[in-house]
């Protein structure tokens, strides 16, 4: 019996091969399999012309939703990519195509059993938002009230496994090649990419996330939580409550000046951010712009929880010890809860680890936190973090 499945692993594993080589990134290929599965070109001039963080961006584009999504939780892990790629593939949190509209408005008929006529007074047909895995619908209950519909790219599932199965090829290839001192581990990243994005492909895991946010922060009124119409939502569709909000990263443009409050909104995120993880132990793992949205002055509304995290109670006391131990300049309880949060290993040199970090706390002593640049202070502390694995 002919297996379909290898002859398509085999077209996509040529097809990214190809993208590789065209964007200059034939490095990270095993080049044994390069004149089978790809055209060997050398890159368009024009793409030459680009930064490597540009041609980076623009591979994954052209490789499809698993490859920007991928690149979307890069993104936001400023200990893994330096500060021009995190930049560059921030732009992968927007700039998303949909997909048609026809082809949405049956899988929620199929999921939902219904014509679309019984399930809804309108559905715009046009999307509201576009992601990686789904976009999002605005659409009128018969009721009356207003539901935002979310619902799953086609063959989505398919698609994303096929790439899981080459991706983990790739970076059992890459462990081989790159240096053994190296920290990172492209098998694992690649095992917790698999794990999250799983995850993630079922709404109703993520429906029940958002019921999670809703009880821990019911007694907190700046929060908004989307209610869930669960008569409504499967593992493909995911009906919600519409709320109408600004991007976080665009409250500070000059149109909105007396309309948001951009401090109130900074220090309730981070008590908001605290109470996620030292408190509740459950927290949004995917924080990007496009996830979370303000209304005026400073309402914070939390979208698209399909990644979430979770922190036992010693972890979370641990991890508030060492957060201590850095405020109070304290050097011996900042290694032990180190030790403690088993970041330690056990090559690391405590005399030069101690060293680094008395440096580091040093050179922000005494400054007003109204001169500190938080992106460079976090910079700092990653650099140090890396050095000492």
């Amino acid at each position: 019996m002919f297996d379909f499945r290898n002859l398509n692993k085999l077209k996509r594993s040529r097809q990214i091969m190809s993208v590789a080589v065209k964007y200059g990134f034939e490095y990270f290929i095993d080049r044994s399999k390069i004149g089978f599965l790809a055209k060997i070109r050398k890159s368009p001039k024009d793409y030459k012309m680009l930064t490597a963080q540009e041609r980076l961006r623009l591979a994954l584009e052209e490789l499809g939703p698993t490859f920007i999504k991928f690149g979307q939780i890069l993104s936001v892990r400023p200990d893994f990519l330096p500060p021009p790629f995190i930049k560059e593939l921030e732009k992968l949190q927007d700039n998303v195509p949909s997909f048609g509209s026809f082809q949405s408005q049956e899988i929620v008929e199929q999921e939902l059993i219904k014509p679309l006529g019984k399930l809804f007074k309108n559905f715009e047909t046009k999307p509201a938002a576009a992601a990686s895995l789904s976009q999002v619908h605005k659409a009128t209950l018969l009721s009356g009230e207003i539901v935002a519909v979310k619902v799953q790219r086609p063959d989505i599932k398919e698609i994303i496994e096929l790439d899981l199965e080459i991706l983990e090829n790739l970076a059992g290839f890459l462990e081989k090649r790159l240096h053994k001192g190296w920290i990172y581990r492209p098998k694992l990243i690649v095992k917790e990419f698999k794990k999250a994005i799983r995850r993630e492909l079922d709404f109703t895991k993520e429906a029940h996330n958002f019921e999670k946010f809703r009880i821990n922060f019911k007694d907190v009124d700046y929060i908004k939580v989307p209610k869930i119409y669960w008569e409504m939502t499967t593992e493909k569709v995911l009906t919600m409550e519409f709320i109408e909000g600004t991007k976080v990263n665009e409250i500070v443009q000059d149109k909105y000046k007396n309309v948001f409050k951009p401090k109130e909104i900074a220090k309730r995120g981070a008590e908001a951010v605290l109470k996620q993880i030292l408190e509740d132990g459950f927290f949004h793992a995917d924080p990007h712009p496009g996830n979370i949205f303000i209304q005026p002055p400073a309402t914070i509304i939390m979208l698209d929880v399909g990644q979430v995290g979770y922190l036992d109670e010693k972890t979370a006391i641990d991890g508030a010890k060492l957060l201590q131990a850095v405020i109070n300049q304290n050097l011996d309880q900042s290694i032990r809860s180190f030790e403690d949060l088993g970041a330690i290993t056990e090559e690391l040199d405590k005399n030069l680890f101690r060293q680094d970090l008395k440096e580091l706390l040093d050179n922000y002593l005494e400054i007003p936190l109204k001169n500190l640049e938080i992106s460079k202070v976090l910079r700092d502390i990653l650099e140090v973090m890396m050095r000492h694995n």
